[in-house]
């Protein structure tokens, strides 16, 4: 075992850097620190074996590594550099191994042990060994024509280690401790850096080097500098999740990366591997935060990346797969141009393919996606557009168009997205180089069209271009949504933020009338509507009732569906009169689709039952149940939408009130036994969440 000791050397005149090796005290307190010179040594009667080969040796630098090889020897522990700065405190990484020391680099010194940062426990037999040839070997640098180094320090050790009798020296990366090497050569990746030197005895500059401070590309960016990597994965390959965990490692830049990784249903087994290798990425990389999440069960990309979107902090979010590799300056590039196009919400890249064939890397060749707007994309419907784990988009923007459809569990998720952007934002961009390795094996989701066939999701494609992209030109226009309101502004800035959020689809004007009888009451809550979108306010003179108000408010309709809603719903999802439509459409005996949660096949709150089928894989039909001597099969002035037609059939609805279908529900339990009566059903999305919650409870108004 390594003891928990720091030592650091310094003899001859010249001052010592005290403010380089105070760092290393002050930032592990937990360790005995040692700082040797000539006091020191007499002080704890360090008696030098290799005494005459100390006087021998020419250069200062020479001398204090023969001593520190007899100390390490002694005492064991951590020999630092007196040139050095301590970056991280020493931590477990190091300190469970029976030895270490660092390249001093891996292509221009290739092989070659640096001896700046070593930890040995006492007595270590490498030790041994070194000092042993020192002591029966000249090392006068004149009379040998080699430098210190080459006798009693780095070139020493890697000739001892390369006996190959000592394999028990973990030899880390050169970024560990000399992360700038002394001909300038500096890394630049995330990698943890515990040191950084100062190379004094190359550059001769150890009488400044108390005015030298640590250089800023080591200290954390700022808050502001930060993004976010988005992956979810079920049970890859162990050798793949590390060449991915390694290319987020090694990405050049200084900004902080927070991995956001969801674990959507792994078995045992891979889930360990997992975490085991997001637990040895923590502790071995610098400016990251890890937060992982395991879904209960397989719950697709879908959902987990929509989950995963919300759980990022910041505002720029990058998407890779969990068997991908980024190239070492993909989230550089993507982050520049993201920063100089605040137009762009969602840029991509191309990919190299590639195939592991016999254990070789054997490139597919590299897309050429195009950048593409609304105008071009609505002339050729291409299916391949971008290359999803190269994704980088504002999280902001992507919410506000309805985040990844967790309804979608794979295969496609991403073109929806991509879709959606188009249509809100007229515009994507792929930058022309490739920044990522996209790895084609049997086992990945997409081979072959996944288990459905390409055919399956062709036809599923085509069918989400035409309702995205197409459908607007066929139906615009074809929506009015009205709200009946009675002096809660409060509550109705909190429906229309939350509706004009959450809405996706094209809305040809919102009628909202007030019947509370207070002239302009609502008026600040306008503003919350879209400049685009045609608004007519209504100020009844004295209240008139709910009813009644619908009947004046419909008469200003001249679209075909009706968006209802009232004055205390928040909206929390996307999409719902898209899918709101899509059943609409498919079934002209659908009076509404509701739009509120649900469980154990009742509606949350009040109860009303829903049937268990699932009709066209889209909707359930609400049970129908009596009260007294009436029908409720789901009638409800809750959000929601329907179509004007079914409305004018029985208009005006304030015909009904004190009908003798009312019961205790008044005018909605009479429209329930009359669609009920006329073969009309009221249905549900299979969104079990919902898209849409009551507010109004502390509020009540009157109708």
């Amino acid at each position: 075992m390594i003891p928990k000791i720091i030592h650091q050397i310094w003899i001859g005149n010249v001052c010592p850097p005290t403010k380089h090796m105070d760092t290393w005290k002050d930032k592990n307190p937990d360790f005995e620190y040692i700082r040797w010179n000539e006091e020191e040594l007499i002080k704890r009667e360090m008696k030098i074996e290799c005494q005459n080969r100390v006087d021998e040796m020419n250069e200062l630098n020479g001398k204090a590594d023969i001593i520190r090889w007899e100390i390490l020897y002694k005492y064991g522990g951590i020999f630092l550099d007196a040139d050095s700065i301590c970056v991280e405190p020493i931590d477990d990484v190091l300190m469970k191994c029976k030895s270490f020391a660092g390249w001093e680099h891996e292509k221009i010194r290739s092989g070659l042990i640096a001896t700046g940062t070593m930890g040995f426990p006492p007595k270590h037999p490498l030790v041994r060994e070194i000092i042993l040839w020192i002591k029966t070997n000249c090392v006068d640098t004149k009379k040998t024509n080699k430098r210190a180094w080459q006798l009693v320090g780095p070139l020493l050790l890697t000739n001892i280690y390369n006996i190959g009798k000592y394999n028990d020296l973990t030899i880390f990366p050169s970024y560990y401790f000399l992360p700038i090497h002394y001909t300038g050569i500096e890394y630049k990746g995330h990698g943890k850096i515990y040191a950084y030197q100062e190379w004094g005895s190359s550059h001769k500059n150890y009488q400044n080097m108390n005015n030298m401070l640590l250089p800023e590309q080591f200290k954390r960016p700022s808050k502001e500098n930060s993004i976010s990597i988005l992956i979810s994965s079920l049970n890859t390959n162990a050798k793949y999740l590390k060449e991915c965990l390694d290319s987020i490692k090694h990405q050049e830049g200084c900004f902080n990366m927070e991995i956001v990784w969801i674990n959507d249903g792994s078995d045992t087994i891979n889930t360990t591997i997992l975490k085991n290798m997001l637990e040895r990425f923590k502790n071995t990389t610098r400016f990251t935060e890890i937060k992982y999440i395991e879904n209960n069960c397989n719950k697709g990309l879908g959902y987990s990346l929509n989950y995963g979107v919300t759980l990022c902090s910041n505002e720029l979010i990058f998407r890779m797969d969990a068997d991908d590799i980024m190239y070492h300056d993909r989230i550089i590039k993507q982050l520049k141009f993201m920063n100089e196009n605040s137009d762009i919400i969602l840029c991509g890249t191309q990919v190299n393919m590639f195939k592991e064939i016999n254990n070789e890397i054997q490139s597919m060749g590299i897309t050429k996606h195009p950048s593409i707007d609304i105008e071009s994309y609505k002339k050729n419907h291409n299916h391949w557009v971008m290359n999803h784990p190269t994704f980088c988009f504002r999280k902001k923007e992507i919410i506000e168009i309805g985040n990844y459809n967790s309804e979608i569990h794979s295969m496609c998720e991403d073109f929806e997205l991509i879709l959606r952007v188009l249509k809100r934002y007229s515009k994507i961009h792929n930058m022309e180089e490739a920044l990522l390795y996209y790895r084609l094996h049997n086992d990945q989701l997409t081979y072959n069209g996944g288990k459905e066939g390409s055919n399956y999701w062709t036809n599923k494609r085509n069918l989400m271009i035409k309702n995205i992209i197409t459908c607007e030109e066929n139906i615009n226009n074809n929506v009015t949504v009205v709200l009946t309101s009675c002096n809660r502004p409060n509550e109705l800035s909190i429906t229309l933020k939350s509706f004009f959020k959450f809405n996706t689809y094209p809305i040809k004007k919102i009628i909202i009338i007030d019947d509370s009888g207070i002239n302009k009451c609502i008026d600040n809550c306008i503003k919350y509507i879209p400049d685009n979108i045609d608004k007519k306010i209504i100020y009844n003179e004295h209240n008139i009732g709910q009813i009644k108000s619908i009947d004046k408010a419909y008469f200003f309709i001249d679209t075909e569906y009706i968006f209802h809603c009232e004055d205390d719903w928040e909206f929390y999802d996307y999409g719902f009169i898209e899918k709101s439509l899509n059943i609409l459409e498919s079934n002209d005996k659908v009076f509404t689709v509701w739009l509120r949660k649900y469980n154990n096949f009742r509606v949350n709150m009040n109860g009303h039952p829903i049937n268990k089928e699932i009709i066209n894989n889209e909707y359930r039909i609400l049970g129908v149940f009596k009260e007294r001597t009436n029908i409720w099969c789901g009638f409800t002035f809750n959000p929601g939408l329907r179509r004007f037609k079914d409305y004018q059939k029985f208009m005006p609805y304030c015909n009904f009130i004190n009908s003798k279908y009312c019961n205790c529900g008044g005018v909605e339990q009479a429209l329930s036994n009359i669609y009920y009566s006329n073969n009309y059903v009221s249905v549900i999305t299979l969104n079990k969440n919902g898209f849409v919650k009551h507010i109004g409870w502390d509020n009540p108004t009157k109708k």
